[in-house]
C-alpha cells in the first residue's frame, strides 16, 4: 500500500480483534498523520497495538546488515 489512512488503518484493527489477537504488524511505504495519531490513540488506552512499519525502515536495515 502507498499510504495507510484511517479507513485502512480500522479494517487492519478489525481484523487483529476478530482474530483475538492484541498486536499486529502493519507494512506500508507510508502513513497519514491521521492514521498515525489513530495507531498512538489506541496504544495509550491499551486496547490494541498496531506497529507501523515502513518499507523505507526495512530497507535501510536489510542494508544495515550486510
Amino acid at each position: 500500500m502507498d499510504k495507510v489512512d484511517r479507513p485502512y488503518k480500522y479494517s487492519f484493527h478489525t481484523v487483529i480483534r476478530r482474530d483475538g489477537r492484541i498486536k499486529g504488524y502493519f507494512v506500508s511505504f507510508d502513513f497519514t498523520k491521521d492514521a498515525m495519531t489513530e495507531i498512538c490513540r489506541l496504544d495509550r488506552v491499551g486496547e490494541i497495538e498496531i506497529v507501523p512499519i515502513t518499507v523505507s525502515s526495512l530497507l535501510r536495515a536489510e542494508q544495515h546488515k550486510h
